[in-house]
C-alpha cells in the first residue's frame, strides 16, 4: 500500500488542486469550531438549541433491562451475576452491595467496629436465630441508610442510560426493596429469589473466609419484603450457566416489581 504522503498527486485524493481545496476547508471548519467554542466559553453557557440536542441524544437510547439478584450471604448471587454477563448477548454492568461496601469509608463501615459505624454499617454479633445458634447481622445508621438510598439511585443510572443492569442484592432490611422499586420505576425489571440451603451457604462461608454467621443471620429476612419473585433459583442443584440461561430466558413484571404475593407461585428453576 502506497504512503498518502509521499504519492502523487493522481494517486491520493489529498493531493493537487482537490488536495488544496480540501485542506482549505477543514481549516475554515475547524476555525469555525474553534470560534464557537470561544463563544460558549464568553457565555459560561451552551446555547439552548445545543443543550436540548444533547439532550434528544440522550433521551434516544432506549433504557437497559434489569436482573434484579436477593438473597442471603453465600447463597450465589455474585457467582450467578457473573454467569448472566458471559452468558447474555449484550453487556450488563454489574452492581453488587459490595459495590457500596467498597465505597464506604473504613471508619463507617462494619470492618473497624469503631463509634462512626453505628452512624454506617456494623456487624451485629450478639443475635442468635430460632435454634439459638449464633448469627451475624449487617446493621446500618443514618449515615447508612442515606448511603443505601443514593446506591439504588446511583446502580439505577446505568438502565437509565441504555446498559444491561445485574443487580447483586442482599436486602439489609424489607423497607429497602421499595427504594429500589422507586429507583427502578419505570424500567423493565426482573426480580429473582437466589436461594440455597443453609448448610450449603455456610460450608461456602467458609471456604471463602467470609464473616461466620452472615448467611444465617440474613436467611429469613432477605425474602420478607412482601413482593413475588418473577422467579426464584436454587444454587446448589443447578450450574451457574444453567441458572443464568433461566434467568435470561424469564420474563420481567408487568409492571415493574408491582406484584404482591397473591396468585400462586413464582417459577423455580433448580
Amino acid at each position: 500500500m502506497k504512503d498518502s504522503r509521499t504519492s502523487g498527486a493522481g494517486d491520493s485524493p489529498y493531493g493537487g488542486k482537490q488536495g488544496a481545496w480540501f485542506r482549505r476547508e477543514a481549516r475554515e471548519v475547524v476555525a469555525e469550531r474553534h470560534q464557537g467554542a470561544v463563544e460558549l466559553n464568553r457565555h459560561d453557557a451552551a446555547p439552548p438549541a445545543v443543550l436540548d440536542t444533547v439532550a434528544d441524544v440522550r433521551n434516544a437510547e432506549p433504557p437497559g433491562r434489569v436482573v434484579f439478584l436477593n438473597g442471603t450471604s453465600s447463597s450465589g448471587k455474585t457467582t450467578l451475576a457473573r454467569a448472566i454477563q458471559d452468558e447474555s448477548d449484550t453487556p450488563f454492568v454489574h452492581w453488587g452491595i459490595d459495590t457500596l461496601f467498597h465505597l464506604v469509608p473504613p471508619d463507617w463501615g462494619g470492618g473497624r467496629g469503631g463509634p462512626l459505624s453505628r452512624a454506617g454499617f456494623w456487624y451485629d454479633r450478639t443475635v442468635r436465630d430460632e435454634d439459638g445458634h449464633p448469627s451475624v447481622v449487617i446493621r446500618y445508621g443514618p449515615v447508612g441508610r442515606r448511603m443505601l438510598h443514593s446506591a439504588c439511585t446511583a446502580a439505577a443510572a446505568f438502565a437509565r442510560g441504555g446498559d444491561d443492569l445485574v443487580i447483586d442484592e442482599m436486602l439489609l432490611s424489607p423497607d429497602l426493596l421499595p427504594v429500589w422499586m422507586d429507583a427502578l420505576a419505570g424500567l423493565d425489571v426482573l426480580l429473582v429469589g437466589v436461594m440455597c440451603p443453609l448448610p450449603v451457604a455456610e460450608e461456602r462461608e467458609v471456604a471463602r473466609g467470609n464473616e461466620s454467621g452472615l448467611a444465617r443471620g440474613h436467611l429469613r429476612t432477605v425474602h420478607e419484603h412482601g413482593f413475588a419473585y418473577d422467579i426464584t433459583v436454587d444454587t446448589s442443584t443447578e450450574t451457574p450457566i444453567d441458572l443464568a440461561k433461566a434467568v435470561l430466558r424469564c420474563p420481567p413484571s408487568t409492571p415493574p416489581l408491582r406484584r404482591q404475593h397473591e396468585g400462586g407461585p413464582s417459577p423455580h428453576y433448580g
